[in-house]
This record gives structure tokens, C-alpha cells and sequence, in this order.
């Protein structure tokens, strides 16, 4: 298994396809489908906005990825899964402007 991949558009773009599935695959399955470790994965997927916060009610604190909606970030313009309909700025952007405001 490799501990590392060059995350192209192409394999983000596959990432975010395996994590819109139903049900949500766990991390493990994902890493090894993509033939990566589980860490690869979670930085790609915070690196990349592709991150949630876990739902309490339904899916055993999973993220459910599939209720999800792909959205264009304002500011970069990137691909990014919104949580709810009124999120317009993926996290990297938001992070950003957390860090500009303190």
C-alpha cells in the first residue's frame, strides 16, 4: 500500500465520488479501494474541504457524505461538499478567513 499520492483533480474528484456513496464507506475501505493509507486520506479529505461534522442522529456519529451537496466556493472557486444550504465557502477559505480576522 502506498502512504502517499499526488492529489490531481482527477483522484479528489474520485475521492469525493467514493464518499457520496450510500452508505458511507469507513476510512479503511476507502484507503485501501484508493490503495492509500488511512492518513493520506483524512489530510486529503481536510486538505481538499471534503471534511464534516459527524451527524448525532441515524448514522452511529458517521458522516453521512450523501446528504451532502457540491458547491463552488466563492472565494477559491473549488469543488467543495457543502453541509447545508447555506455553506458557500469551502473550510480551507473559511479557515483562512478566521485566521485574517483574529
Amino acid at each position: 500500500m502506498k502512504h502517499s499520492i499526488k492529489w490531481t483533480p482527477e483522484n479528489v474528484a474520485r475521492l469525493r465520488e467514493i464518499l457520496m456513496r450510500t452508505p458511507t464507506p469507513r476510512l479503511p475501505s476507502i484507503a485501501a479501494e484508493m490503495q492509500i493509507s488511512v492518513g493520506a486520506i483524512s489530510t486529503a479529505m481536510s486538505r481538499h474541504g471534503l471534511t464534516s461534522q459527524t451527524l448525532k442522529v441515524g448514522n452511529g456519529g458517521r458522516t453521512d457524505y450523501g446528504k451532502m451537496t457540491e458547491r463552488k466556493c466563492q472565494c477559491c472557486r473549488r469543488p467543495f461538499l457543502a453541509e447545508h444550504r447555506w455553506n458557500y465557502i469551502c473550510s480551507p477559505c473559511n479557515r483562512e478567513i478566521s485566521e485574517m480576522a483574529a
